[in-house]
């Protein structure tokens, strides 16, 4: 009797351990997938800001007011500023909207004290400042698991010596109630279109 209940305690542990380990791989891979998912949608915006069919030719015609709308300025499209901002405009052209929707302004901002990630997304709006619309928009990791911790977007250093135009950001979150379950990304994507620095 002794010796099944030694046998029965040994595996109950093991079974608790599997769960806990279980458990904590399912964690691990929510919070990958949250901080890739909000990366890759970060990464592919960037990536069109300043976006036009018509913008190479336009400028070689002297011809620039649409290019220039959507031009990225770090220093009216990063807020507070460009070493460490927290709130981004991107500007870029959408073919497949309606006709009077084309121009796409998505502006994504980190607020601190809510740990939260917002998107407010505009048509045809790009004089504002960018201050003023940065605590309005949609909440975009609504995970009950997930709390994201950090997000700031920089210039890259070596945008002003070598022509190279890209900008890095970086994302942190964690599980709630496990800091020990903490995880972040970094990434640098080259702007297509970005007003002199």
């Amino acid at each position: 009797m002794l010796g099944s209940t030694l046998v029965l305690a040994a595996g109950l542990g093991l079974l608790v351990s599997m769960l806990v380990v279980n458990n904590t791989h399912t964690q691990l891979s929510r919070l990958d997938q949250e901080l890739h998912g909000l990366s890759d949608m970060l990464s592919r915006d960037i990536q069109l800001a300043g976006y036009h069919p018509l913008a190479a030719k336009e400028r070689a015609l002297n011809q620039t007011p649409l290019a220039q709308q959507l031009t990225f300025n770090p220093q009216q499209d990063m807020y507070p500023n460009t070493e460490q901002a927290h709130c981004i405009r991107l500007k870029f052209w959408d073919p497949d909207a309606h006709a009077g929707e084309r121009l796409r302004v998505r502006i994504y901002h980190f607020h601190a004290s809510s740990a939260t990630v917002k998107l407010h997304q505009l048509n045809n709006e790009v004089s504002t400042e960018l201050s003023e619309l940065c605590h309005l928009g949609q909440q975009l990791v609504a995970s009950q698991e997930v709390r994201i911790t950090h997000l700031a977007f920089r210039l890259s250093a070596n945008s002003q010596f070598n022509g190279t135009r890209s900008l890095e950001f970086a994302v942190a979150g964690a599980i709630i109630g496990r800091a020990e379950l903490a995880y972040d990304l970094q990434r640098r994507v080259l702007l297509r279109n970005q007003a002199s620095l």
